[in-house]
């Protein structure tokens, strides 16, 4: 119980899972360090932006403008490009990895 585990993808496959680095990448978010938590996993960076995005422009058009309309906000498009950065960073670690190997 006292040796660490790691990643189960990574020790069946050999190779990183998408997710691999998050639980680092927002330890370093918190403290300040955004260029290491995205270089460890963009996407944490990116659902954090696109969380604060999401909620400044709810709030300013439920607050603000008055005008929220049903499907006004297309959560669609926060999602999509977040499985776009999380699919693009996990094949860069992919390589990264084969050409670590070598």
């Amino acid at each position: 119980m006292g040796e660490w585990m790691g990643c189960f993808i990574r020790r069946t496959c050999g190779l990183p899972c998408p997710g691999c680095g998050g639980t680092r990448a927002f330890y370093y978010l918190f403290q300040g360090n955004l260029i290491k938590s995205f270089q460890l996993n963009p996407t944490v960076l990116y659902g954090v932006l696109a969380y604060l995005h999401f909620m400044v422009f709810y709030f300013y058009r439920s607050h603000v403008s008055g005008t929220i309309q049903e499907k006004e906000i297309r959560i669609e498009v926060y999602m999509y490009a977040a499985i776009v950065i999380l699919l693009v960073q996990w094949a860069v670690k992919i390589i990264y990895s084969n050409f670590a190997l070598e």
